[in-house]
């Protein structure tokens, strides 16, 4: 009787463990969603800034053409 109870004992701190570790698991991957999302955000801002000096350059280059 003394191995079945602590059989039943180990099998729920286990069990326990299990939640434990996939609640960690699940935070970690909506942190890492989060990283993520935080950097696409990033890298459109980025982009957004290039699109916008080349326009510039490019009415630079026109403007001293036509200066010319």
């Amino acid at each position: 009787m003394f191995i079945l109870r602590s059989t039943n004992d180990d099998v729920d701190v286990l069990k326990r463990e299990l939640i434990t570790v996939q609640q960690r698991m699940n935070e970690m991957s909506l942190e890492k969603e989060q990283q993520i999302e935080k950097l696409r955000f990033i890298l459109t801002e980025k982009f957004v800034e290039c699109f916008r000096l080349k326009i510039i350059s490019f009415y630079f280059i026109v403007f001293n053409l036509y200066k010319n």
